[in-house]
């Protein structure tokens, strides 16, 4: 059985930070589990010390925080002694569904109305899937919560666990609050 220094060795994760040297010039305060997505990556990057900062790049749907390079990844980051915040940052689903344009004999551009059952269909389908996704980001923060480690920071009071929801519908961020058990805005959640 590997010890969790051979595990963190083996780590791509880990390996990229060593090699930008990361964890060892700097004093990395804040880890970032992000969804692959570069919109996203920007967003969340642009309210952040970059220079404070750790981020861990993954499919969304491939987030395992039981086992595997994540959360091996995550358990090293929380040994190095400096990280007081974690975030997850996930995101919404889009309604890719454009509506077919028709211009008139005046030149003006009407929606053909045989596309309107279409477009709420789409809205439907788009308020499920992110419903979700929103669940699945929940099951995700509350998974992160429960592995030992950040359990044990948080215990300590020395580590803070954020989830974050892009709203790539609006291009705005909402925060989990724990205690209710939603996403809020995240701009009425900071005053």
């Amino acid at each position: 059985m590997s010890t969790a220094i051979e595990k963190s060795i083996a780590n791509h994760y880990v390996q990229a930070w060593q090699s930008e040297g990361r964890f060892r010039s700097k004093k990395i305060n804040t880890l970032v589990i992000v969804h692959h997505d570069r919109e996203l990556i920007a967003a969340v990057s642009a309210g952040l010390d970059v220079d404070a900062s750790a981020v861990l790049s993954a499919p969304q749907s491939s987030w395992q925080f039981d086992q595997g390079d994540l959360i091996d990844a995550v358990d090293w980051a929380l040994a190095q002694g400096s990280i007081e915040r974690v975030i997850v940052a996930g995101h919404s689903s889009t309604a890719n569904e454009t509506a077919n344009r028709q211009t008139d004999a005046a030149g003006e551009s009407t929606v053909r109305s045989a596309l309107l059952p279409r477009m709420i269909e789409g809205c439907q389908r788009t308020k499920l899937q992110n419903r979700l996704v929103e669940e699945s980001l929940i099951a995700q923060i509350q998974q992160l919560s429960d592995r030992l480690a950040v359990a044990k920071c948080q215990e300590q009071s020395n580590l803070r666990l954020i989830g974050l929801l892009y709203r790539c519908e609006t291009g705005t961020f909402s925060i989990y609050d724990g205690l209710k058990g939603t996403f809020e805005p995240l701009l009425d959640a900071c005053g």
